[in-house]
């Protein structure tokens, strides 16, 4: 990230006010200029050293490079920008293509220009209406409950099961979507490989589990492990009462 004039004198100034705390230097930084990147720690110290050194904080490259040649323009920025509105999930490799641009040059003028950037998809079970009402429903039930003072907040297990699988099949670095705003995109996963079920409980006095299960799970299974959660329960709960 090249770094004009008065930004580079920003952060000298802002890494000496902070005592020289390169991560408050860099979020002050990032508030000030509206950028999401910025300066490494080393990248703000070499700054500051160099002020310190000779009194300035010109970045001696420019003179060196000779005439800047780039295609991250505004006539350009234009033209990305009207591919992106046509086609808004296509790719950065097609939007590239369609703009008749280098693939390194589109992912710079979406950030630096659009002010877009990308944004990981999640991975979600689908939920149907039925069972998105049936959570609702059960969730103003419980409040009702506790507002009544029939069920303590301290006696309630909160517990929750997860599938890993085996084979790593998700993998979301390889999964971006490019946006002003983060559009919350899950993906349905439906997922046949080997697995293995994590299953565990917390309360305001304490975590019960982990419980692994690497067979298929029913209801019969599923209540052995409730069984097992109820025992450990109790002995956990003589020693809490014990301390």
């Amino acid at each position: 990230m090249v770094l004009s004039l008065e930004q580079r004198i920003y952060l000298v100034l802002e890494y000496n006010l902070l005592e020289h705390s390169y991560f408050q230097a860099r979020r002050s930084f990032q508030r000030r200029f509206d950028v999401r990147g910025g300066q490494s720690g080393n990248a703000i110290n070499a700054l500051f050293e160099k002020f310190k050194r000779t009194g300035n904080v010109n970045d001696e490259r420019i003179r060196n490079i000779g005439r800047l040649s780039s295609s991250v323009t505004e006539s350009n920025a234009d033209v990305v920008q009207q591919v992106i509105l046509q086609q808004s999930r296509t790719s950065v490799r097609r939007v590239a293509s369609r703009a008749g641009l280098r693939r390194m040059t589109t992912p710079c003028i979406m950030c630096h220009n659009l002010h877009i950037f990308p944004c990981k998809i999640q991975t979600r079970q689908p939920l149907s209406v039925n069972a998105i009402n049936a959570r609702y429903d059960f969730a103003n039930a419980m409040l009702q409950l506790v507002d009544e003072g029939d069920i303590y907040v301290g006696n309630i297990r909160f517990s929750d099961e997860a599938y890993f699988n085996f084979d790593g099949f998700v993998n979301k670095q390889n999964w971006r979507i490019w946006g002003t705003e983060n559009p919350h995109v899950a993906l349905p996963s439906f997922l046949y490989s080997p697995k293995v079920m994590v299953w565990d409980a917390i309360s305001s006095k304490g975590i019960i589990g982990p419980f692994f299960r690497e067979q298929t799970i029913n209801v019969a299974k599923y209540l052995g492990i409730l069984d097992e959660f109820v025992a450990i329960h109790y002995a956990l709960s003589d020693r809490w009462n014990a301390s």
